[in-house]
C-alpha cells in the first residue's frame, strides 16, 4: 500500500481558497482520530467541541485538581494509620496523584485546542500544540493507565481485607503496597512507550507569488508505526482492550459485587448480634473500616459508569464504518462524550469521599478549621486512644484518662478487649 503524502495533499487543499473543509478532510483521508489537528470541522462541530471540551471539560479539570489536592491532604493528615486501613488510604492518595496527572495532561490535549478551532486564528499556541501533541498523548495515556491500575489494586486490597481477612496479612502491608505503586508506575510508562512513535507532525507550506513558500500550519497524522496494521490490531485494539477497558471493568465489577455482598452480610450479622457487648474503641474501628469500604464501593461504581462509554466506543470503532466518525455524525459526538466521561471520572472522587465518608467529612472540616499540621497525631497516641478521627484534637485522650472516664482499671480494660476479641471467629466480617 502506497503511503499518503499528507504534506502535499494538505498544501494543495489549504492553499486553495476555494477548498471546503469537507473536501479537505476527504482528500487528506483525515477522519476521526487520524486527524488530530486540522480542518474538516464545521462551525457547529467547532462550537460543540468548544462547549464540551473547553467549557465543561476545563471546569471539570480545574475542580478536579483542587478536589484531588484536598483529598490527598485529608487522607494523609487525617489518616488513622491503622493496619486495616493504612494500605487502602495510601492507595487512594496515589490514585489522587494519578487522577491529577490525567487532568493536567487533559487540559492542553482536550480543553485548549478547541479554543483555536472555534476562534479560527493560526496562533503560536497551535504550532506549539502540534509540536508537543505526539508527546503529550502518551503522557496522558500513562496517567490514565496508572489511574485504572490503581483503581483495580485498591479494590483488590479492600476485597482481601473484607472478604479474606485471615489471608490478607501479607498483601495488606504498607511497604509491599508502596512497591506495588512503583510497579504500577513503571508498568504504565513501559506499556505506553510505543505511543511516542504513533504520531508525526507535518508542516504545511503554501507557495507565494515570488516563487517562495510561506508557512501555513502544522498538523499531526499517524506515523509509519501508527499506520502499521499489526500495531493497530494487536497493540491499539486487543492489548488496549484487555489492559485498559474490558479486563479492568470485568474485574472491578466482580470485586465490587463481592464487597457489596460482604457489607450486606455484615449488616445482617450485626442485627443478629445486637446484644453483644463491645468496647467503644472496637466499635469505632469497625465503623471506620465499614466507612472506608462503602466509600471504595462508590468510587469503583463511578469508575465503571464513567469508563463504560469508552469501552463501548472502542467496540464501535472496530465494527462501524469510519464515515460515522466524521464531524456531524453520531459517532463523532458519542466519542466526545466518552472522552469527557474519562475526565469526569478523574474529577469527582473528592465529591464521592465527602458524600460517602463521615470520617472524611469530619477530617476535612477539622483541617479547614485548624490546618493540616495541627491535625497530625501526637507521638504515642494510637488509634484506640484517639477513638475515631485522629484529626480531632479533642479526642486525643490518653489511656489513663480514658480508663478513668470509663470507670475501669487497666486490668479491667484489658479483660474487656480480650473478651471482645473472643468474638472474632463469630464475626469474620469485622474486617470491613
Amino acid at each position: 500500500m502506497m503511503a499518503v503524502d499528507y504534506s502535499a495533499v494538505m498544501a494543495e487543499i489549504l492553499c486553495n481558497p476555494n477548498a471546503t473543509s469537507e473536501s479537505s478532510a476527504a482528500a487528506a483521508n483525515c477522519t476521526g482520530k487520524n486527524c488530530v489537528v486540522g480542518s474538516g470541522v464545521t462551525p457547529d462541530c467547532a462550537l460543540f467541541d468548544f462547549i464540551l471540551y473547553t467549557v465543561i471539560g476545563g471546569a471539570l479539570c480545574a475542580f478536579g485538581l483542587v478536589g484531588n489536592a484536598l483529598s490527598f491532604v485529608v487522607l494523609h493528615f487525617g489518616n488513622d494509620h491503622s493496619s486495616k486501613t493504612a494500605v487502602t488510604t495510601l492507595l487512594l492518595r496515589a490514585l489522587a496523584v494519578a487522577d491529577s496527572l490525567v487532568l493536567l495532561t487533559s487540559l492542553p490535549l482536550y480543553a485548549l485546542e478547541p479554543v483555536r478551532v472555534y476562534t479560527h486564528p493560526v496562533s503560536a499556541f497551535h504550532y506549539v500544540y502540534a509540536v508537543v501533541m505526539p508527546y503529550l498523548w502518551p503522557l496522558y495515556l500513562m496517567s490514565l493507565t496508572a489511574t485504572i491500575m490503581l483503581t483495580v489494586l485498591v479494590s483488590f486490597h479492600r476485597y482481601s481485607a473484607v472478604c479474606r481477612p485471615y489471608n490478607s496479612t501479607a498483601i495488606n502491608c504498607v511497604s509491599r503496597c508502596q512497591r506495588h505503586i512503583i510497579y504500577i508506575a513503571l508498568a504504565a510508562v513501559l506499556y505506553n512507550i510505543p505511543r511516542f512513535f504513533e504520531y508525526r507532525r507535518i508542516d504545511i507550506y503554501c507557495p507565494t507569488s515570488d516563487g517562495l513558500r510561506q508557512f501555513a500550519t502544522s498538523m499531526n497524522f499517524f506515523s509509519a508505526v501508527g499506520e502499521n496494521h499489526i500495531f493497530r490490531v494487536v497493540y491499539d485494539n486487543i492489548v488496549y482492550f484487555v489492559v485498559m477497558l474490558g479486563g479492568p471493568l470485568i474485574l472491578l465489577a466482580f470485586l465490587n459485587a463481592k464487597l457489596i455482598t460482604a457489607l450486606k452480610e455484615k449488616s445482617r450479622r450485626r442485627r443478629e448480634m445486637g446484644g453483644v457487648a463491645m468496647t467503644t474503641t472496637r466499635h469505632n474501628q469497625q465503623q471506620q473500616q465499614q466507612d472506608l469500604t462503602i466509600t471504595l464501593v462508590v468510587v469503583v461504581f463511578v469508575f465503571i459508569v464513567c469508563q463504560t462509554p469508552t469501552f463501548i466506543d472502542r467496540i464501535i470503532w472496530a465494527f462501524f464504518d469510519k464515515d460515522q466518525r466524521q464531524c456531524g455524525r453520531w459517532h463523532y459526538y458519542y466519542t466526545a462524550v466518552g472522552d469527557l466521561m474519562v475526565i469526569l471520572n478523574s474529577s469527582v472522587n473528592f465529591i464521592v469521599y465527602v458524600l460517602a465518608s463521615r470520617k472524611f467529612r469530619h477530617d476535612l472540616y477539622a483541617i479547614l478549621r485548624d490546618g493540616p499540621c495541627r491535625c497530625r497525631r501526637r507521638p504515642g497516641v494510637t488509634e484506640a486512644e484517639a477513638g475515631g478521627s485522629l484529626c480531632d484534637a479533642g479526642q486525643n485522650v490518653s489511656v489513663a484518662e480514658r480508663v478513668s472516664l470509663a470507670g475501669l482499671t487497666p486490668d479491667g480494660r484489658q479483660v474487656t478487649i480480650n473478651t471482645a476479641r473472643s468474638f472474632v471467629d463469630q464475626v469474620a466480617v469485622d474486617a470491613v
